[in-house]
């Protein structure tokens, strides 16, 4: 019993392991991408860096990928080039405005943020104050006003109380103040509009991505 259930526990674990090496089996398609976290890729595997193959020496991964990812199409082609990048599926998602073709490259690590240009602004300003008039202490009518102080006058004659004209205000006076003027300066900014480069990638983990050029042909079906 025990010599059985060793015999089942070993399978089990080979069943484990050829299950964990299947990422870049030796015996993997060709054209399929696998990531190992060693340095280097597997027999079998080029490195997915836009290398270029000889076409003689990798005719199936030729006939399957043609110059999709570059090369001249004649003596060699080129593998996809995932340094930096991030792999997506082909095609056009619904809702989505763009269509991204059969190894297309796309995107920016950084993108560059433009100041606004230089301009100028308008203010509004609402200004008020107040201010003293002097109003003469003698109750009128009195014949003058003293020191040619504010009076109440009939229309057409001396707003100031320095002869008959006029007859002093007892109480109050209405008076309309002209505000002053306001100047205007212009301030040019202290430095030249610039810009600035923001990152949009987010954390990652570097690992070694590995494409199979020398494995089993893919079937359709």
């Amino acid at each position: 019993m025990n010599k059985r259930l060793y015999l089942i526990a070993m399978g089990f674990a080979a069943s484990i392991g050829s299950h964990t090496v299947q990422g870049c089996a030796v015996d993997g398609y060709i054209g399929s991408i696998c990531w190992t976290a060693a340095s280097f890729c597997p027999r079998g595997y080029v490195s997915a860096r836009g290398a270029s193959i000889a076409i003689y020496d990798a005719p199936a991964y030729y006939a399957l990928t043609g110059d999709t990812y570059g090369g001249d199409n004649q003596t060699y082609v080129k593998v996809p080039d995932l340094t930096h990048r991030e792999s997506i599926h082909n095609g056009q998602r619904p809702g989505s405005m763009y269509n991204y073709t059969w190894g297309m490259y796309l995107g920016f690590e950084s993108k560059i943020i433009p100041f606004a240009p230089e301009h100028s602004h308008s203010i509004l300003l609402n200004a008020s104050g107040t201010g003293n008039i002097a109003i003469s202490s003698i109750d009128g009518p009195e014949k003058d006003a003293v020191g040619n102080t504010w009076s109440l006058v009939p229309a057409g004659l001396s707003m100031f109380g320095f002869s008959s004209d006029g007859y002093s205000a007892s109480n109050s006076v209405a008076a309309h103040l002209d505000g002053g003027s306001i100047s205007t300066s212009v301030f040019p900014p202290l430095s030249a509009p610039s810009q600035e480069s923001v990152p949009t990638v987010g954390p990652q983990t570097k690992l070694t991505a590995c494409v199979n050029v020398d494995g089993l042909f893919p079937p359709r079906n």
